[in-house]
């Protein structure tokens, strides 16, 4: 019964998310009808998670002894030595940041039914905003380092969609693919650190895996929580990644507010809390965590001085909040972190879901630039270049990708082709339609269907030729023109199923397919 319950904090909204996909997808809410049902089954979802940690809080508070810290589900995967669990956390610290999350979230959905209202995207906003509540509710509260990494790349997936919810804006779309790619650094830390961490230690719980860890070889340790380290730089935009929140904002006021004011930026923050006795016995990290704790503040605090946006300015001053939380745990102030993370959330969704009617009350010109960073030119110039983070991220990654890329597209022409025997350049086109203009003279009978290159190649090509002599010979002369007609109306009909399948409901429908095998 207590796992049913507990699992209600995580499954009610995922539930609410598919339920929305499929009405999306075959139609259903399609007009202006729809908003008042889809904002009752949202908020009244986002209550009954809200309900839920309010109540497994308060009777942890009066039966702390008959309330069990760590909670499996079910088992994910076993095989041999290695067995994955999927299970939550029941302790204060779930218990009381995942109350307060879900009271967040609940505002926010109630905030968006009026500000969304005739918006073209209504259903998929709240679709995508219960993906992201499922997925918060995940991370907090994870039972071990799998359950939050799956709650990890929902909110990635959720991030992606809202920043691309304008998906006609090249803005909109350039800067989520950005956005998205650069998040899979710090996935791919979490990875690392999940890998190694089922590879050198067994606890399937934070509590055993943090214990074990402790015990570990210092390098080995190291190895492992600076995987974690990765991911939580990332996921909270600290340096050197900071310079991907700003492209975030292009999504809607609510989903900039809940994102990247007030909860997923202290995801990362969450999740050295939840390491913090491992952090405690490795000095190297506290010094690293403080060290790029302070230049997160300095980018945070110049970056805001110039900048004339309201929604960009409290993102910068959010740097500058998630910095000081990243010293205090590199310090060792766990408890202060974690009351800091939640007032912060919480005046941070009030600044940024009021920040749309606080423009049109006030009617003056943004403050000018303070007149001691004008005096320092150099200064000046890279607070307003945002410290260059953009063009080094584009040096060090952007640009050797795309490198790369090119020198294994000329690898596979050069090399691969020629091995197997693949031809140079294809670009035929079918044979029934090269035998109707060859029937009107416009193509060259001579001319072979494939020109292979190498042994394999010259082989695969007499194949083709062979087989097309066949088909223009015996196939399609031997049927005359009906079967030509039949197999055109076919071919009509093919493309008209592919162009229904490019379209977005069946994007979402994948996307639910997928969410139902993984979940």
């Amino acid at each position: 019964m207590l796992n049913f319950i507990a699992s209600l904090v995580f499954a009610a909204p995922l539930l609410t998310a598919m339920i929305i996909g499929l009405g999306i997808l075959f139609n259903y809410f399609q007009d202006e009808s729809s908003e008042r049902f889809i904002g009752r089954l949202s908020t009244s979802t986002v209550l009954l998670s809200l309900f839920t940690a309010v109540g497994l809080l308060i009777f942890s508070l009066l039966k702390p002894e008959q309330l069990p810290a760590s909670l499996p589900l079910f088992e994910w995967f076993s095989s041999a030595q290695i067995s994955i669990i999927v299970g939550l956390s029941l302790d204060m610290l779930a218990l009381s940041i995942g109350s307060l999350f879900a009271l967040l979230l609940y505002i926010t959905q109630h905030f968006s039914i009026n500000y969304l209202h005739r918006e073209r995207g209504y259903a998929r906003f709240f679709m995508v905003l219960n993906m992201f509540t499922a997925a918060m509710m995940l991370i907090v509260f994870s039972g071990n380092a799998f359950t939050a990494f799956l709650g990890w790349e929902l909110a990635g997936l959720s991030s992606y969609l809202l920043i691309a919810y304008a998906y006609d804006r090249p803005t909109a779309t350039e800067n989520a693919s950005r956005v998205f790619i650069t998040n899979r650094f710090g996935d791919a830390g979490f990875i690392l650190a999940l890998v190694l961490g089922f590879y050198w230690v067994s606890g399937n719980d934070w509590h055993s895996m943090n214990s074990e860890l402790i015990t570990l070889d210092a390098s080995l340790r190291f190895i492992v929580l600076a995987g974690f380290v990765l991911a939580a730089l990332v996921k909270s935009a600290l340096f050197p990644f900071c310079s991907w929140i700003t492209r975030a904002l292009e999504g809607p006021t609510p989903s900039s507010a809940i994102f990247y004011g007030s909860l997923m930026v202290h995801a990362g923050i969450f999740l050295l809390l939840r390491i913090a006795p491992v952090i405690d016995v490795s000095p190297a990290i506290q010094i690293i965590l403080i060290a790029l704790g302070i230049l997160t503040i300095v980018y945070g605090w110049l970056g805001g001085l110039v900048q004339t946006d309201l929604k960009t300015a409290l993102i910068f001053s959010t740097l500058t909040q998630t910095g000081l939380m990243l010293i205090g745990i590199g310090l060792g102030w766990y408890t202060l972190v974690a009351f800091h993370l939640a007032a912060h959330a919480i005046w941070r969704a009030f600044q940024m879901l009021s920040s749309p009617a606080y423009l049109t009350l006030i009617n003056r010109s943004a403050r000018p630039v303070s007149a001691w960073l004008q005096k320092r030119p150099t200064l000046f110039n890279a607070a307003l270049h945002r410290m260059w983070l953009d063009n080094i991220i584009d040096w060090l990654a952007v640009k050797p990708a795309e490198l790369f890329a090119q020198d294994l597209n000329h690898f596979d022409e050069r090399v691969v082709n020629r091995m197997v025997g693949l031809p140079g350049q294809i670009d035929s086109v079918s044979s029934l339609t090269e035998y109707e203009e060859r029937k009107r003279g416009l193509v060259n009978p001579e001319t072979s269907l494939l020109s292979g290159r190498g042994l394999l190649g010259s082989l695969m090509e007499k194949i083709a030729n062979g087989l097309y002599w066949f088909e223009e010979s015996l196939v399609l002369k031997g049927s005359g023109d009906g079967l030509i007609n039949v197999l055109q109306k076919v071919g009509a009909y093919l493309i008209r199923i592919d162009y229904l399948f490019s379209r977005p409901r069946y994007l979402w429908l994948i996307i639910l397919l997928t969410l139902l095998v993984v979940f």
